[in-house]
């Protein structure tokens, strides 16, 4: 029989990994066009919510993926947002969300 652990550094290594390849497509394109506002909010939301919940259960797979997934679905979300520059980011003129003047 599979130890439990076992299974949950299992889950967690294909569903974390599964974000690094959209990870890697954003760092060298630059372009997050594609992808959902929402869809990148909940999962940033949800992936804080689980981390918070490993740590009350002091849960070691749910601690270490979805931190490494906060840093993956973060990185992508900064682009998202235009925190980072990013290189297609021609309307804005490369500047990012903190140094723009609020619409009067």
């Amino acid at each position: 029989m599979l130890d439990t652990a076992m299974v949950g550094l299992f889950a967690g290594l294909l569903t974390t990994g599964s974000q690094i390849p959209q990870a890697y497509k954003v760092y060298k394109s630059g372009s997050t066009g594609d992808l959902s506002f929402w869809w990148i909010l909940a999962l940033l939301a949800g992936t804080f919510a689980w981390l918070y919940y490993g740590l009350q259960i002091m849960d070691f797979p749910l601690i270490v993926w979805n931190s490494i997934s906060i840093f993956t679905v973060g990185f992508i979300a900064a682009h998202k947002f235009n925190i980072i520059k990013t290189k297609t980011d021609s309307a804005n003129m490369g500047t990012s969300i903190l140094s723009r003047r609020p619409l009067d």
